[in-house]
Order: structure tokens, then sequence, then C-alpha cells
């Protein structure tokens, strides 16, 4: 009986292969870095090194599991990439990568689908990261490129092309490419006409629990795996993390905390918010749902700005970083938190530290500090900052609160074991808050899951559990969440009436 599932997880900066037994446990897994090309605003790697770094990973592991045992495989890779192949897979470029935004020396001609309408369409808004502009400026500036190319690809879609013999995608890179109508379940004619493009140049899409092939003889020579292996499309890596989280179900919350933080429900419909477009629809890696997905990007940023700046101490006092538990550096700042109240002694920090780049409803210039005294200490700008920071976050818990009842906040991640923040959230969030121990990363986990559901392993996406143990649930406190209400509700008021202020303030930078 096969007992393996075997996943390949990759992203810019390099690839891990990880062997799971089907009960859950983690056998071994193994890492290469990968090079990148950075040339100003161009971002791009060479396909033949991500299937070089399948080879490695997969030969430097072949002593610790029976490749005859192999379930299944399955890939979990970044999205809003560009690769153009031929009509026998050879790629005919390298890839354009997710950061790339040479987009921007071509013209949009995407512009002309207003951005709500196109929101609408796509489930997120027109932008020059998207793998459809990529492909608009191969037109425009590789047209050689351009006329040989059978199909536009994207990073899991090449290892699987070079799995089977076989150029398709999935529903979600389907959708990373911002070309694919999300309620048709389709390529949209309109985006694409109005690109310019061809499409017969877009690839067949599958559900990411589809099974892609087979492993040929060639690719069993190649890697030491057995041919025959089901090859399963798999997702892009933040779908697969909602599976490794458990958001298979709607109404489920999911949060990724750290430098980069987001946070994902899972929902039978999209969320759109036409008004201010924070939030991006994707469907979801399980068939049949979306997952709503919003970026926060305050919530790291204003951490690095102050341990950078009003909070400098000793680098050596870090603590370890664990694998897969990655706890987030900042001990000592937690301990200064704690020395200032609920409240931080009437101080209110406004997080949008990137500015026009903040993801607030309004286009907020800069962030600001409100009600600061000379009796305020460093512990009370630490307190207010990481209130703050929740605020922001309890906008989006609100925002998804509207569309269905809520339970309970499942947070992973660099800073998921920074316990006192977590118990600070469910206070602001009114909300359960829990955080896990995983075997290996959310996205590897939720790769290893659509790997057996798609072969029967399996019965449904439901099993994250396998993968996992919860370590806390933090409870709301009701004394400290009737008080964070009422702070919450002055936030609101402060972000608000601060705007005109900082916008004057913007011409003097």
């Amino acid at each position: 009986m096969s007992q393996y599932l075997l996943t390949y997880d990759t992203i810019s900066s390099g690839t891990k292969t990880s062997v799971f037994t089907t009960d859950g446990t983690l056998v071994a897994s193994a890492y290469r870095a990968l090079p990148i090309t950075f040339k100003g605003d161009y971002a791009q790697q060479s396909p033949q090194d991500w299937w070089q770094a399948v080879i490695d990973t997969t030969h430097e592991l072949l002593d610790r599991f029976d490749p005859s045992e192999v379930a299944a495989i399955c890939f979990t890779t970044q999205s809003q990439v560009c690769l153009c192949v031929d009509r026998d897979g050879n790629p005919l470029m390298d890839a354009i990568t997710w950061s790339d935004t040479r987009s921007l020396e071509v013209e949009d001609k995407l512009a002309a689908i207003p951005q709500q309408e196109y929101y609408k369409i796509a489930g997120l808004p027109n932008r020059p990261v998207s793998s459809v502009r990529k492909l608009m400026w191969v037109k425009e500036k590789w047209p050689e490129i351009y006329a040989k190319t059978y199909k536009m690809i994207q990073c899991k879609d090449y290892m699987a092309l070079r799995f089977t013999g076989r150029a398709v995608t999935d529903y979600t890179d389907a959708s990373s490419t911002y070309a694919l109508d999300i309620q048709a379940h389709d390529w949209s004619r309109r985006i694409i006409e109005t690109a310019g493009l061809d499409m017969d140049k877009f690839p067949e899409i599958l559900e990411s629990n589809e099974i892609v092939g087979c492993v040929t003889e060639q690719a069993a020579r190649e890697t030491g795996l057995c041919p025959g292996i089901p090859v399963v499309i798999g997702a892009g890596d933040i779908l697969c993390s909602s599976v490794g989280a458990g958001l298979v179900k709607p109404g489920k919350l999911y949060m990724s905390l750290g430098s980069s933080t987001w946070m994902s429900m899972c929902s039978d419909k999209p969320i759109e918010d036409m008004e201010c477009m924070r939030v991006t629809n994707n469907p979801h890696a399980v068939p049949g749902l979306y997952s709503c997905f919003c970026q926060l990007q305050e919530a790291g940023v204003v951490f690095k700005w102050l341990k950078n700046s009003i909070f400098r101490y000793d680098p050596d006092g870090l603590r370890e970083v664990l694998p897969f538990k990655n706890i987030y550096p900042y001990t000592c700042m937690e301990e200064a938190v704690k020395q200032s109240p609920v409240g931080a002694n009437g101080l209110l920090c406004i997080p949008h530290l990137l500015g026009a780049a903040s993801n607030a409803p309004e286009p907020y210039s800069a962030g600001a500090y409100i009600g600061l005294l000379w009796t305020h200490t460093r512990e009370d700008m630490m307190r207010a900052a990481m209130e703050g920071a929740t605020f922001e976050m309890r906008r989006f818990v609100d925002l998804f609160r509207a569309q269905a009842e809520v339970t309970e906040l499942t947070v992973v991640g660099i800073a998921s074991h920074e316990k006192y923040w977590l118990q600070v959230m469910a206070d602001v969030f009114n909300l359960p808050v829990r955080n896990t121990e995983l075997t290996d990363t959310p996205d590897s986990i939720g790769c290893a899951i659509v790997a057996g559901q798609a072969v029967g392993v399996y019965d449904s996406f439901d099993v994250a559990d396998r993968f996992r143990s919860i370590e806390d649930t933090f409870l709301p406190d009701p004394e400290r969440a009737a008080k964070y209400e009422r702070i919450y509700q002055t936030y609101l008021k402060a972000c608000a009436g601060i705007k005109p202020a900082l916008q004057e303030l913007a011409q003097y930078r």
C-alpha cells in the first residue's frame, strides 16, 4: 500500500521538498536555494534551475523513503509568474517572477476596463505584477518569443510539465494571472482580448486536486522516482497554506503573521469590497470555494521600525529561531509592552508607515502617534504600536464578519508564537485566537493534503489536524474586550480626522 506523499514547495528564494506519511508525519525534507536575477524592476529565474532543484532535493531524500510507495506528488509555488514554452515544452525565456514590474514600460491596454469592473471579473484589480501584463510586455518587447509561444504557464505548471509532458495550470494560478473570470471559472475573453493577447496561449485549467498525469520514464530517470506515480497539479502557495491551516470550510479565518502579514477567509462566494478593493478573491484549492484574502502590511513594518529606531537593544539577546516554529525575535519588546496598560495610557498609534502603500480604506500619507505627552514612556509607544497594528487587523476581521459568522481565528507564521500579542488580538477582535504546532510549513502541509485527497487517501480536505496540534487557544477577556471596543471606535475616528493634516504635511517631504 502506498504510504508517502511527496511535495515540492518553490518560492523565489528556493525549493523545499518534503516527504510525509499519509498519517501526517513528516519523514524528511530537503532544501536548495535558487538564484534570481534582479535588474532594476526586472526579476527573473531560470526554469531549469527550478527543475534542477527538484532533481537535487529528491535525490537527497531517496534513502529516507521507498519511491515505489509514493501515492502522489504535488506542487505549491510562487504565483504571478510568466513563462512562455513552445509546443515541445521547452522554455523560450527565463521566467518573469512575481515581483517584476517591467510591464510598466509598455502601454497598459487593460486600463480600458474600469478598475471596479476589472475587480468584479477577476476578483482583484488590474496591477503591473500580473502575469497577463507581463505577457503583454513579452509580446511588445520580444515578439519573436511571443510568436513561438504555445502556452504561458507558471512555476508549478512547469514542474508538472517536466514530470508528465502536459502543459496545464490550476484555478488558483489562473486567478493569479489576473485574467480569470472567477465567477465563470474560465479565462476572461474580455480581459485577454482587451490586452491584445491570444486566447489559445493560455493553458487548460484544472482543479487543484486533479491529476495531471503520471511520472514519465524520462522524469523517473532524472529524479530517481518510479514511473507511473500520479502527479497532482496543486495550487499557489497562499492557497495551499490555507488548506494546511485547516481553512477549508466557510466562515473560518486564517492569518499568517510576520513581516508580511495576511488574512484569509474561506467562503462559498467572493467577498466584494468594491469601494476600496482591499480584499482579493481567488478560487480556493478546495473546489467550489473561494479564498478571500487581504494583506496587512502594517503589522510587521511598524515593529521593524520600532526595533530599528526607538527600541534599540543588543541583537545577541535575540531568541534562537527554531525549525517550523520561527520564534519572532522580539522578546525584549514584548516584555516592554507588558509594562504599559490597555490603551497605552491614552496613546494611539496609527501604523500606516507605508503611506500610499497602506491597505487602509483611505489613502493616508503617513502614520502617527496621537495623544503623546511628555509622561509617555517607550513602553507606552510600544504598546500603542501593537494595539494600532491590531486595530488595523480588526478592520478586516469586521469586513469578513459582515459576510459570514466567524467563530475563531487560526494564526500561523513567524510571529504566531508571540503569545502576548495573540492575547491582545483575542481581546481586540473579541474572538478566540489559536496557534498551532506544525510538522512542516502550512503550504507544504496543504500541498500534501491536496495530493492525498486527489488520489483517495483522504475523503476530504479537512484533515489538517493529522499534520499539526493546537498549541494554545487565547480566549477574549470580557473586561479587556469591552475597553478595547471603546478604544477601537476612537481609533477609527482618529484615522478619519487626521487625514487632511497628513495630506498637507506630505508636501514638505
